[in-house]
């Protein structure tokens, strides 16, 4: 190994310093004068088995429950927006209130702005919990009403699109009645 076979992406990366357990620390120190290599090695208070023993009880310690739980609740909930939404899209085609060529897109656009605010009301309620902060009535309040206004914004910017839309077609429909009584 010389230094040239070594790079950062961009450039060579000329020195490096090891932190190495004390027991390995001379055979380190031989092999890299014997390599031509300017390395520094560190020793540290402790045995390369030691080093080792941590680094395999550390993997047994990543707890991943909390992720588990955030997505198995995002999952669950929309799961049951579009269950709901659908519910009452279907409903609203079926009594006439709504046209049926828009039920897809419909259920589609409400589902995203509800998931959009679970995922804004999970997400505020892990952080919460990680600043213990939680179990009372104003936090429980506060998840709402970032849930709430998340959904309500999305609303709002998926409505906006098809606003455009709506004011192209006012405005030749417009254009077509001042053409009419000219």
């Amino acid at each position: 190994m010389n230094a040239s076979q070594i790079a950062d992406g961009v450039e060579t990366v000329k020195h490096i310093d090891f932190a190495v357990p004390y027991n390995i620390t001379e055979d380190l120190q031989d092999w890299v004068l014997k390599q031509g290599l300017s390395n520094n090695i560190i020793p540290f208070d402790m045995t390369a088995q030691e080093a080792s023993d941590i680094i395999q009880i550390s993997f047994t310690n990543v707890d991943h429950s909390g992720l588990e739980s955030f997505f198995n609740s995002l999952a669950g909930g929309c799961l049951t927006a579009l269950v709901l939404h659908t519910l009452v899209e279907s409903f609203l085609v079926y009594k006439g209130a709504k046209e049926s060529s828009g039920l897809f897109n419909n259920i589609l656009e409400d589902t995203s702005c509800t998931t959009g605010g679970l995922v804004a009301g999970v997400t505020a309620e892990l952080i919460l919990q990680k600043i213990n902060i939680t179990g009372s009535t104003a936090t429980f309040g506060l998840v709402f009403l970032i849930s709430l206004s998340t959904r309500g914004i999305l609303k709002r910017l998926i409505h906006r699109r098809g606003y455009e839309d709506f004011l192209y077609k006012s405005n030749l429909a417009l254009q077509k009645c001042i053409m009419y009584h000219e």
